[in-house]
């Protein structure tokens, strides 16, 4: 993740310097929002892992590489995603690894 944002930021980031294929740094600013927020959403919130699943000093590293914008938006998802699951807790699966629910089946 860390390097893929540091991709991202220095797309955004050169197209301010060379105001050169705005729609490239279009692009790289939308995979850094919408992938923020899905990442928080619906791998960790959703599935019952904490902020990043632990891996705070790669959260703070991508959090400085791209100015706190990734940390605004992820934080979003995951808070998002933490009232209102993609999965009911009810459900058998709620919380399992794909690979664990394939052990429960029968």
């Amino acid at each position: 993740m860390v390097f893929a944002m540091l991709t991202c930021t220095g797309n955004v980031i050169g197209y301010f310097q060379n105001a050169e294929g705005p729609l490239l740094a279009g692009v790289m600013a939308a995979v850094m929002v919408v992938g923020a927020t899905v990442y928080g959403y619906a791998t960790d919130a959703s599935l019952g892992y904490p902020i990043a699943r632990g891996q705070y000093l790669q959260f703070v590293i991508v959090s400085v590489i791209t100015a706190g914008v990734f940390t605004v938006f992820y934080l979003g998802g995951y808070y998002a995603g933490k009232r209102w699951p993609l999965r009911r807790e009810q459900s058998v699966g709620y919380g399992k690894h794909s690979r664990q629910q394939k052990n429960d089946r029968r």
